[in-house]
């Protein structure tokens, strides 16, 4: 694309591959010269974050992006096969308009609600519900669609910024005459120098030299074959087999039904019906997961509704998907189901692995590429985290250059991925612990901690139900943005005790209320759109948020 601002002066950091491959795989590097070109493969949040940052440090960054579905404005797909609703939350909107200035006021500007995590979000997990509270903790709907594409209009208009869509990566290419690397003993197999390219229908065949490859390609990320290939150490995966399924809808909600909330959270809790698991500390043992659900408002009176469940999908069906989230017991959520109008069909993507790549534990980091997102660490999608790891790896990114700006760094560099996958990794240590602690494998000392854990924040969410300070202390603690130690503080524990569980006994079937507590009708129980907000009643979404670490 053409952009008639004045390039930015952006100083070297590195050396410049030859204009001409040799050979379909192999490129000489060149010997001298700066940085001019980065290519990023996938134009996900990931990418798009990634492109962003390159385009301070290099003169092009090409966005490499295979989904012809994407245009330069970004997807016409409906928002709910861009995965489950899930708003921004914790750290993420703060991070995001470092990284991006105006990204949140451009989402707000598009409909997009914005408020304190705990007043603006109804929370809710098993029999509990947390208090309103103040937690200095930003929180923005409107899921994946929305976001990119805003993204995709932010980066785009960037100078030098150029998105080729659609555009399949075969391979990447590699130096043929290989050689040591700064801090490297001896030499090895020569760095990633480019990419080879093709165009749809396999036409057009373009090798693209690179100084550095950002891959985001996602869960199908090919580089590990790509460095096997050409004789480099592949990084060790770790993965924990699907547990649970989902199913999303989207709906329209009444403006004279809408209470303004930028979404209604059911935490994963035991699983609807008569099999339902027993008590919380025996479903940790057993790996048993469970039922949850998340509705999040998109735009204007739009919105997107999760389901999920261990085992099977969720119904699809209208009437078993509205029977399906009732069974789990938020009034909010059935009073909100009630009074919506369906649009479309129901979306249940196929189950997916929980996997890591390993690229920080390899003896020699690739040079001239670096990988992010979820072709580094994929989670469950219905846990909404890859927005977080996203921005996390982006600002890795950014700090490892900006380092080697002010160190003066001078070809050959030491390979990018031996400063950046180091702190990547350190960012999804969080959300990867929560995500994979029940999977069987775990050690006892393990499970022992897990459990006293679960006690723990069990214990203070029943008593959270009415003080502010104890719903504030867990909705940090499970957006990572305060260690878990914060829970067995004394002012903590001891607030716990004075204020005791609260009553809220469980639903045991969708007929009877819950805790004794009469099930609201249709559009009951909703404040009006011109009501107090801060009136709300919420509890903590179980483990989101990934933060820099």
């Amino acid at each position: 694309m053409t952009d008639t601002t004045p390039a930015r002066p952006r100083p070297a950091v590195g050396s410049a591959p030859a204009a001409s491959p040799r050979a379909p795989g192999v490129v000489r590097r060149a010997t001298g010269g700066g940085l001019t070109t980065a290519a990023v493969i996938g134009a996900d949040v990931a990418g798009l974050l990634a492109a962003g940052v390159l385009s301070e440090f290099y003169d092009r960054v090409v966005l490499l992006d295979r989904d012809a579905a994407r245009g330069r404005r970004g997807r016409a797909d409906p928002p709910e096969l861009l995965g489950p609703a899930r708003p921004l939350r914790g750290v993420v909107p703060r991070l995001l308009d470092d990284l991006l200035p105006g990204t949140t006021a451009e989402l707000v500007r598009r409909g997009v609600r914005a408020g304190d995590l705990g007043r603006v979000v109804v929370h809710g997990a098993g029999r509990h519900r947390l208090a309103p509270c103040d937690t200095g903790l930003r929180t923005l709907s409107g899921g994946t669609a929305t976001l990119e594409a805003v993204l995709r209009d932010r980066v785009g208009d960037l100078p030098g910024v150029e998105i080729r869509v659609p555009a399949y990566v075969l391979d990447l290419l590699f130096d043929e005459a290989g050689g040591p690397t700064a801090g490297a003993a001896a030499a090895g197999p020569g760095g990633v120098v480019g990419v080879r390219v093709t165009s749809e229908g396999g036409r057009g065949d373009e090798n693209v030299p690179t100084d550095l490859v950002v891959d985001a390609s996602g869960r199908s990320s090919r580089t590990a074959i790509s460095l096997a290939r050409h004789a480099h150490e592949v990084p060790q995966e770790e993965s924990a087999g699907p547990d649970r399924r989902s199913t999303t809808r989207r709906f329209r909600l009444p403006r004279e039904h809408d209470p303004g909330w930028a979404a209604v959270v059911q935490a994963p809790g035991p699983a609807p019906g008569p099999a339902s698991p027993g008590p919380a500390v025996c479903r940790w043992l057993r790996a048993v997961p469970s039922a949850g659900a998340v509705a999040a408002h998109l735009r204007d009176d739009e919105w997107l509704v999760t389901l999920s469940g261990p085992g099977a999908a969720p119904p699809g069906d209208l009437a078993g998907f509205r029977a399906f989230a009732l069974a789990l017991g938020r009034p909010e959520l059935d009073a909100l189901l009630a009074v919506m109008e369906a649009l479309g069909d129901a979306v249940t993507p196929r189950a997916t692995w929980t996997r890591r790549r390993r690229y920080e534990r390899l003896a020699q980091a690739p040079d001239g590429v670096v990988v992010v997102g979820d072709a580094l660490v994929s989670l469950d999608p219905t846990d909404g985290w890859d927005a977080a790891i996203a921005v996390a790896h982006a600002h890795s990114l950014r700090d490892r250059l900006r380092d080697r700006l002010r160190d003066g760094v001078t070809a050959p560099p030491r390979p990018l991925g031996a400063d950046f996958f180091g702190r990547a990794a350190a960012s999804a240590d969080g959300p990867w612990r929560r995500a994979t602690g029940r999977a069987p494998g775990r050690s006892w000392a393990g499970v022992a901690a897990g459990v006293l854990a679960d006690a723990q924040l069990e214990a203070i969410a029943a008593a959270a139900t009415r003080d502010p300070s104890l719903a504030r202390a867990v909705l940090v603690v499970d957006e990572f943005a305060a260690p878990v130690s914060t829970l067995f503080s004394g002012a903590v524990v001891a607030a716990a005790v004075r204020d005791g569980p609260a009553r809220l006994g469980p639903c045991a079937t969708p007929d009877q209320p819950c805790g004794g507590r009469t099930r609201r009708g249709p559009g009951q129980g909703l404040p009006r759109p011109d009501a107090e907000r801060r009136g709300v009643d919420g509890f903590p979404w179980r483990a989101e948020q990934a933060m820099i670490a």
